[in-house]
């Protein structure tokens, strides 16, 4: 999402009852709306470990700057390393899907 400024894609892989992840994708969509683009925001796993339906994982993301079609600053967030959540899965429609995230 953060490389195309789209959420449709990611909507695929979650339920409607992931509050993080509708957080994130309606965010996304109203950078998208607006004309906002973004500049980082890279995403590195550095591991998952699956617990039954849960799957802690451990990412790096760079730090991401949100910008106007212009270039003029809209805002940024920090860079996060080491940063750990943990995942929950369903089987829903014949695929698995995330049904929560939360921070650890």
């Amino acid at each position: 999402g953060f490389a195309t400024t789209s959420s449709a894609y990611m909507r695929h892989f979650f339920s409607p009852s992931c509050i993080e992840c509708r957080s994130v994708a309606d965010a996304i969509s109203r950078d998208h709306e607006l004309d906002h683009h973004y500049i980082g925001g890279r995403f590195h796993l550095r591991d998952a470990v699956a617990t039954g339906s849960t799957i802690t994982v451990r990412f790096d993301i760079t730090s991401i700057e949100i910008v106007t079609s212009t270039g003029g600053y809209v805002g940024a967030e920090v860079a996060h390393n080491g940063y750990r959540e943990a995942v929950s899965l369903r089987w829903l429609r014949s695929r698995w899907q995330v049904s929560e995230m939360a921070p650890l």
